[in-house]
């Protein structure tokens, strides 16, 4: 698997999501061990989730950096989406 075609299909988000049959996860398991952007784009959108559930559970006058993280994360995907 090229890393052209793990970002085309989305196969990082549906790989946290659990929603890819077990073939499929298993080549992206043995693209991802060799492809560093992968391995960011899997950090990041499991950082982001995590934060996001953070952020879920505060009460909403807590959350004024939530647009900024909402910003980070659309500048993150861009430079991931440049590393084709």
């Amino acid at each position: 698997m090229e890393h052209g075609e793990a970002l085309n299909r989305g196969l990082c988000d549906r790989y946290l999501l659990g929603q890819l049959s077990e073939a499929e996860e298993r080549d992206f398991e043995r693209h991802y061990l060799r492809c560093p952007a992968c391995v960011e784009g899997v950090r990041a959108r499991a950082a982001f989730v995590a934060a996001l559930r953070t952020a879920l559970r505060e009460p909403p006058r807590r959350r004024p950096w939530l647009g900024r993280l909402i910003l980070w994360w659309w500048r993150l995907e861009d430079r991931w989406r440049g590393q084709r």
